[in-house]
């Protein structure tokens, strides 16, 4: 029997190995699935607010309110190439808008200019991973509490600066810490 129990417990302990091994590996997998993704996301803008043109609005609209609100509202008279344009959800009124820019540099301007719209109930925001939006949720709290102590602070990516230094969220303890350089 003991013989039996030792077996059983060696074949356990390979297992676990393995099982360990795996878990590492789709670790890894999974971290560059969201760093692809967020590649793939990186010449893409969220637009919040812009009212549609029509009940049913076409991409070509979408683009032409895009590239009116990109004028008369930022000040921006180039004509931007955009592979493509159009609502997130096509029967819901309050929609986003998701453009896609043929140049980085084109998105960059854009998001340069955005704080043009200030006092507009037009908002735009960058396109991220959903473990990215995920990762910013939960880090939002603490962007909140320290600016309402006074701090200078941002939120980049996935990560918050706060007075220079940088945060991480940790789901394992739902707190942030500072990064280590």
């Amino acid at each position: 029997m003991s013989a039996e129990i030792r077996s059983l417990k060696e074949e356990n302990g390979g297992l676990q190995e393995e099982n360990s091994e795996l878990k590492g590996r789709l670790d890894d997998a999974e971290s560059k699935i969201d760093d692809l993704e967020g590649r793939s996301r990186r010449n893409n803008i969220l637009v919040h607010g812009l009212p549609r043109v029509g009940a049913q609005e076409t991409w070509e609209q979408c683009e032409g309110a895009l590239k009116d609100m990109f004028r008369e509202k930022m000040e921006l008279d180039d004509d931007f190439v955009m592979d493509r344009v159009h609502r997130l959800r096509q029967n819901d009124p309050n929609s986003p808008i998701i453009a896609r820019f043929a140049f980085f540099k084109d998105r960059e301007r854009v998001m340069r200019a955005k704080q043009k719209l200030k006092g507009s109930n037009i908002f735009i925001g960058e396109d991220f991973s959903k473990r990215v939006r995920e990762v910013r949720k939960k880090l939002s709290p603490f962007l909140k509490k320290a600016r309402d102590e006074g701090k200078r602070c941002k939120m980049v990516f996935d990560h918050l600066i706060i007075d220079g230094k940088h945060f991480h969220y940790n789901p394992n303890t739902s707190d942030i810490e500072e990064a280590s350089t």
